[in-house]
């Protein structure tokens, strides 16, 4: 992932004034202490987004513990504080540090509050005791009278928590304390201790932060910049890539608000962006939902899907359902209860323990129907001669394996006894567990207890020969009673796959089918992205690249750089690059999506000469993309090492994932329709009531509101997390909510039209020394911060700082507002006018903001 160039912050300006005043603050003092001083540049002076006075930290607080002098390698740390107090007072009164003056009002040191003891690990009680002895002993009265409290998390460490206003010197009187010969005894258990480097905190001028107000109002500080030639990038950023026949839900929203927001934040931070989409239009999915569609059509003695009369707007849900009912018709499990093929009925004729291992094997005659009775070595529990049991023959595949004749201690053992959870079926009298265990140890036991209990079968009708899934198949299929179910499942497979070779081999009925449906998925996607306001300049589609991506690696396996054949296989051996071989074209001659995904990256570079390329994709398939990305440098693109993936995490529910088998998933339609529902109910009924909104107006604020819930909720949090998705949550007033930050912006915009009633009218010369409230100095502070989060979020890909940052400005500016009056007769005209543009400044801030994240300022809620 790139990370973002600090470095240039403080050199670029928009609207006259540094994209990050503290940056350029921090820069201005560093060089004036080095030149003063002369000891080389400072390293690391923090920035704090924390109320001035805080803790006793500033606008800046800066580490002492950096500096090294220039000629006497490492100084002692109170001489360097010193020294560096000693300068200020020049650097403020002379000419020759200009920027340093014109920044700096104040500074002083702040006390660090803790003093960690590590110590031998022991004890814990005895060294408890032993501490607070020494604590209560007469020399350590004054020590002591400095010491706020002390905790000790474990038995190798003690934190010892300082008064405010505590003496410099208290951490000389603690190394006393601990060298005197009554502290011996707790001494000798000390490894070492601690204390954070100092500190000098800086407060900042008011009229030097206070420029920001005057560029965001009055100038095009907020703008989008304009970088000069040479550090622009054309970037693409793939996003969204739905499958066509597959429904729309509540997951896909993340990847959509993740992309179309980077595309918004790239363009504002002076970049071009092509925004791309690719479409999975075949392949099995595709096969499957056009094989159950053609048996509706049977069904309703249809001849075209018109004859269906699907409205328009449920079209391409209706292809998710039918692709939903497809998946559940070529399963066992709609057959069947018993989903375990091959698998059949065997009587237990004999068992006897395993002559060398016999206090956990048995070796078993089993009558499984025809032929001679079997030989098998169990390991199983709960079971007895005479008993059926589920049993698994030779020369039939087991979890990917094929069953073969196995020595088993000098006993061959033809085939195997299952248990339940190898049947799939739950055991009627599961083993109770003998005490509480842990998650991880209680899943392993409960796996090796399910695994040992041999499934016994009782089902009426059932002999040895049975097979277990007709045992289990269900009484009201609407399929031949002389069809196993085996037959059948085969036989849907075989039509589906039978669908799949049509439509690759260009069938003109099935391809006349495909494409009319693939608009209906098209057509429900170009919907949904205009309701959320999304923006695509390029659309891809996977059967376009399907036949250059073979013709790619046939191209690179001639050169004989990039691919080699591996057991009638080919793919690329990616040793040098730590990551496993990556297949592209499968031992029976098909391609994978790595091939595909080649064949679009060399169409990127080439056709669209970009300099960046994004994948916006779940986390799930980050190694595919490390192959993909190491394959590409291989191949000899360059800009291979410029391709992003922006891997995010899964988007669920309370009670767990979403599934659509389960019907957990929450299809596109029944989100818009529950956003819009509890929207009305907490927003805009009472304007419908009142009768003060059109009903335009309502329905525009609805759709702004429900927009702004789903984006925000999937952007605020880190993109490689999961997410919870709460309606209720997310659509409240209060916290870290979208219509939160909507509201805060629309009751801004409020208070400036009551202003603009009272004909207080926008002043551009404002008295900004008035501003010097503690709530003044924290919110000015803040807003300076704008831009790094925006370049932030742009260059780390991760919208969630400029969430962080607009939530944290919204909070700032409520609390301001309730302590700083505006609009009252005793506030002075000239407050409030300075109070006046602040406000304009930040509601500025908030518009611009929310719109980067791609929703809509709205103002009035």
């Amino acid at each position: 992932m790139n990370t973002p160039n600090t470095e240039t912050n403080t050199t670029m300006h928009q609207g006259g004034l540094s994209l990050d005043l503290l940056e350029a603050a921090r820069s201005a003092i560093a060089t004036a202490i080095s030149k003063k001083l002369e000891i080389e540049p400072v390293t690391r002076i923090q920035k704090t987004i924390t109320r001035p006075n805080k803790k006793g930290l500033g606008d800046l607080t800066f580490r002492i513990g950096n500096i090294q002098a220039a000629t006497s390698g490492q100084s002692k740390e109170q001489d360097i504080v010193e020294a560096i107090f000693g300068c200020f007072q020049e650097l403020q009164d002379g000419p020759e540090a200009s920027d340093f003056s014109n920044c700096v009002e104040s500074w002083w040191q702040p006390m660090d509050s803790r003093i960690t003891v590590n110590l031998k690990v022991g004890d814990k009680a005895q060294i408890h005791d032993c501490f607070q002895e020494l604590l209560d002993c007469p020399l350590a009265a004054e020590f002591s009278k400095f010491v706020e409290s002390w905790t000790q998390p474990s038995d190798s460490r003690i934190d010892v928590n300082l008064k405010m206003g505590y003496s410099p010197e208290v951490r000389e009187l603690f190394q006393e304390l601990l060298g005197c010969p009554e502290a011996s005894d707790f001494s000798s258990r000390v490894k070492y201790w601690s204390k954070p480097p100092g500190h000098i905190a800086v407060n900042l001028k008011v009229g030097y932060t206070a420029q920001i107000l005057r560029a965001i109002t009055q100038h095009d500080y907020l703008a989008k910049l304009t970088l000069p030639h040479a550090a622009q990038q054309q970037a693409m950023i793939e996003y969204s890539q739905p499958n066509t026949h597959k429904a729309f839900h509540a997951g896909h929203m993340r990847n959509v608000a993740l992309g179309d927001c980077l595309v918004r934040l790239k363009e504002h931070c002076g970049h071009s962006v092509i925004a791309a989409n690719y479409f999975g239009d075949e392949g099995a999915h595709v096969a499957k939902c056009l094989w159950r569609l053609k048996q509706k059509l049977e069904e309703s003695n249809c001849t075209d899907v018109t004859d269906l009369n699907i409205p328009q707007e449920q079209r391409g849900e209706y292809l998710g359902t039918l692709y939903k009912e497809a998946v559940e018709l070529v399963s066992l499990g709609s057959l069947t209860s018993i989903s375990c093929p091959g698998a059949i009925v065997a009587k237990v004729l004999t068992k006897q323990p395993h002559p060398k291992k016999p206090e956990s094997w048995n070796v078993c005659t089993l009558e499984i129907g025809s032929g001679k009775p079997v030989t098998v070595v169990c390991a199983g529990t709960d079971y007895e001669a005479g008993q059926l049991v589920a049993y698994m023959a030779i020369g039939n595949t087991f979890k990917k394996k094929e069953v073969v004749p196995t020595d088993m201690l000098g006993v061959k053992s033809t085939g195997m006894i299952l248990g339940y959870s190898e049947v799939g079926v739950p055991n009627p009298n599961p083993p109770k567990a003998e005490k509480p265990q842990s998650k991880k140890s209680k899943k392993k036991k409960s796996g090796q207890e399910e695994a040992s209990s041999i499934c016994i079968v009782t089902t009426d009708g059932a002999a040895p020969g049975t097979s277990l899934t007709e045992l289990g198949r269900f009484p009201d299929l609407n399929e031949p009673s002389d069809r196993t179910v085996e037959v059948i499942l085969a036989r849907r497979q075989t039509q589906v796959a039978n669908v799949l070779a049509a439509l690759e081999s260009g069938d003109p009925e099935w391809c006349s089918l495909w494409d009319t449906t693939k608009q209906w998925s098209l057509d429900e996607f170009k919907n949904i992205y205009d309701w959320l306001g999304a923006r695509f300049d390029v659309d891809f589609f996977e059967s376009e690249v399907s036949q250059p991506s073979m013709q790619l690696v046939q191209e690179y396996l001639d050169k004989g750089e990039v691919f080699q054949e591996q057991q009638g296989a080919i793919g690329a051996v990616l040793d040098d690059y730590k990551l496993p071989f990556l297949m592209v074209v499968k031992s029976n001659g098909s391609g994978l999506y790595a091939t595909k995904d080649l064949a679009l990256a060399k169409r990127k570079f080439e056709e669209f000469k970009i300099d960046e390329s994004i994948y916006v994709v779940d986390k799930a398939q980050s190694l595919h993309f490390q192959q993909v990305f190491a394959t590409l440098h291989k191949m000899g693109f360059a800009n291979a090492d410029k391709s992003v993936h922006l891997a995010y995490g899964q988007v669920v529910r309370p009670e767990g994932k979403m599934s659509s088998r389960s019907g957990t998933v929450i299809y596109f339609s029944a989100l818009k329709n529950a956003l819009t529902q509890a929207i009305d109910e907490k927003f805009l009924n009472k304007y419908k009531e009142e009768g003060s909104w059109t009903e335009e107006q309502i329905l525009e604020a609805n759709r702004a509101i429900a927009v702004g819930t789903i984006r925000y909720g999937m952007l605020n949090v880190d993109p490689t997390m999961d997410i919870t998705f709460e309606l209720e949550a997310w659509t409240a007033k209060k916290g870290n909510t979208g219509p939160y930050l909507m509201y805060a912006y629309a009751r801004i915009k409020s208070i400036l039209s009551k202003a603009t009633n009272m004909q207080l009218g926008s002043k551009k010369d404002v008295d900004v020394s008035l501003l010097s409230s503690v709530q003044d100095r924290s919110l000015l502070v803040h807003m300076t911060q704008f831009w790094p989060a925006v370049l932030k979020s742009a260059s780390q890909c991760k919208p969630n700082e400029l969430c962080k940052f607009l939530y944290v400005l919204a909070q700032e500016f409520m609390s301001w507002y309730e302590a700083s009056p505006i609009l009252k007769d005793y506030v002075p005209p000239e407050l409030k006018h300075a109070r006046l543009q602040f406000v304009e400044a930040v509601a500025a801030v908030l518009k611009t903001g929310i719109e980067l994240l791609g929703m809509s300022a709205l103002e009035r809620m």
